[in-house]
């Protein structure tokens, strides 16, 4: 039997080299924190290890530091000294943990201080003291020595408002454009200055995953849902068709944002609305926007942020410079425990007619404000007010909740679709763990599809949104303008009484007509016809007062354990690693 030369030499490598099926390139998966960060979240992070520059030891043997940092930005690693955040005391400035390199080790380094590093007006980061070294990077147990990283020695972050306070994590580059990054130290003498590598870079340049790429979800640290963050490849259980492509680093072209519904009665007087992407004169636009997951926000033209505040029970608090929701209001409740979503709406795909559409649940954007923003937890809408000459609209942290976002580096081509639910429990977040690797000159990657009428989307939210039927214009009855529901909720007991009364009254109505029914058969003198308009119940108006109204109560959740978050002011001074909470989702 002759078998043909490529199985041969497959077979001879599997029998005789079974260790290279090991080593063969692969996707690698960035491990999460169990801890939750604000604050302006809850946020998830990814766990990094920083230190050790001498490859005969190991790495806990050698100066280092575990800490938290958020996936994000490009080229190099930045991590918090404490002097970052000695003019912030007893705050939350650090809570990732601090990495503080000896001395001794930047004396044998090359190393460039750097006076200003970074200012961005859209969510207030400013850095404006680090070192910029090579050390030994350490995640999930893969090492690259000389990982471009900048220990941040002066920073601060800026709210809306204008308060100051200190930064709390620290970032994990994607990329860049290079694996390799070089810094003269001398320009004068060529080649003097720092050889470096970005982490996944250096993964790249070992062979240990099989292109320079990344795909991320952030999803959800409210819904107990955990990030996805792969190097090399992507999570394709993350990834609902169909997927846009763009070939700048995070810049896409945005056509619109909407409102809708996917499942159940709208909470809105509409079933869906567009054209909310409004320009700083108030006129529906398309234009570019820039894809950050360092930022918390929404950071969007102040009139596209007054347009939805129009639509949605928020209040732009001006002593905080936040829209915040109006807990009090009977919609609130309503909105972020529906099937209703906000949309974004982008090109499509390569070979498609069909635009990209990304819904974004209200359920994610109802999340809290905490020290130092305010002095006890706001829920807020993170829709942030962002007119720059210079600079496109944000859509960040809160925008990826729900979106996937990938690039591969050495094509040049980024990626953005929509994202599932948290999926039916902790084994299937999603839809399953499905890590796939991106190919060197991979132009496209694919999600799964719905077929057969499916939908993926939907399916990924059931039992973590209400679609049980909530009042809206249509029902309500509208015999007198004046009339409208209380504004109030009810109490416990309240409804519990209403309840008693509505079947008592029910079993009054049913006995009255059995009597009625008797009377008739007795008597037997009047027509059919006559009797009927003796039965018929009488039509009233609700005319008069608010209380003649049937009373509207919200939906009941579908999964308790995902209810609104409404906090209780109380004198506890939330810490940015959120922990012990009133939020009934985040238990």
């Amino acid at each position: 039997m002759r078998f043909p030369e490529a199985y041969f030499v497959t077979g001879f490598v599997a029998i005789f080299f079974p260790s290279l099926a090991v080593l063969a390139a692969q996707n690698f998966d960035v491990p999460w924190s169990s801890k939750r960060y604000g604050p302006d979240g809850p946020w998830q992070a990814v766990m990094i290890t920083l230190g050790g520059h001498n490859s005969t030891e190991t790495i806990q043997a050698q100066n280092h530091s575990d800490i938290d940092v958020y996936p994000g930005g490009y080229w190099q690693i930045y991590s918090l000294a404490s002097a970052a955040c000695e003019p912030f005391p007893s705050s939350i400035c650090g809570n990732g943990g601090f990495w503080e390199p000896d001395t001794d080790d930047l004396s044998q380094l090359y190393s460039i201080a750097e006076p200003f590093v970074v200012d961005d007006p859209a969510y207030g980061l400013n850095i404006t003291k680090s070192t910029r070294t090579y050390m030994a990077t350490t995640i999930g147990g893969k090492i690259i020595y000389n990982s471009s990283q900048a220990f941040v020695e002066s920073a601060s972050m800026r709210y809306p408002s204008g308060k100051i306070g200190g930064v709390t994590l620290g970032a994990l580059a994607l990329g860049a454009d290079s694996p390799n990054q070089f810094f003269s130290l001398d320009a004068n003498i060529q080649g003097n200055g720092i050889n470096t590598s970005t982490f996944s870079g250096g993964l790249y340049l070992k062979g240990d995953i099989p292109s320079y790429s990344f795909g991320l979800h952030i999803g959800s640290a409210a819904f107990n849902y955990p990030g996805s963050l792969v190097f090399g490849g992507y999570n394709k259980g993350r990834v609902i068709d169909p997927v846009t492509s763009f070939q700048d680093v995070n810049t896409v072209d945005l056509l619109d944002i909407g409102i809708g519904v996917e499942d159940g009665e709208s909470p809105f007087s509409f079933a869906k609305k567009s054209n909310l992407f409004l320009d700083s004169s108030g006129q529906s636009q398309r234009r570019n926007v820039t894809i950050e997951p360092l930022n918390p926000y929404l950071a969007l033209p102040k009139k596209t942020c007054d347009g939805l505040a129009d639509i949605l029970p928020v209040t732009f608090d001006k002593s905080l410079d936040y829209y915040t929701w109006n807990l009090k209001d009977p919609k609130y409740e309503q909105i972020v425990t529906s099937a209703a979503y906000l949309s974004f709406t982008f090109l499509p795909p390569p070979g498609s007619s069909d635009n990209v559409i990304i819904k974004v649940p209200f359920a994610l954007l109802n999340l809290t404000l905490s020290q130092p923003i305010t002095a006890t937890p706001t829920q807020y809408f993170p829709c942030v007010p962002f007119d720059s000459t210079t600079k496109p609209p944000v859509l960040g942290r809160s925008f990826l909740q729900a979106a996937f976002f990938g690039r591969n580096w050495n094509t040049g081509y980024s990626w953005l679709a929509q994202a599932p639910g948290p999926g039916a429990g902790v084994s299937a977040h999603g839809l399953g763990d499905a890590r796939t690797d991106i190919a060197n000159d991979a132009t496209i990657v694919e999600g799964y599809q719905n077929k057969d009428g499916s939908n993926l989307f939907n399916q990924s939210w059931a039992g973590h949104w209400s679609v049980a039927s909530v009042p809206t214009v249509s029902n309500i009855p509208t015999a007198s303008p004046s009339v409208v529901p209380p504004p109030h909720r009810l109490s416990t007991g309240a409804k519990a009484g209403i309840g008693i009364s509505a079947a008592i009254g029910t079993i009054s109505i049913l006995a009255a007509a059995f009597l009625l029914w008797r009377r008739r058969n007795k008597t037997g003198i009047r027509s059919s016809s006559s009797a009927e308009q003796d039965v018929k119940m009488p039509q009233r108006g609700y005319e008069g007062h608010a209380a003649d109204l049937p009373e509207v109560v919200g939906p009941k959740y579908a999964h308790v354990g995902h209810a609104p978050a409404i906090f209780e002011a109380d004198n506890h001074h939330y810490p940015t690693e959120i922990a012990d909470t009133n939020d009934p989702r985040l238990r």
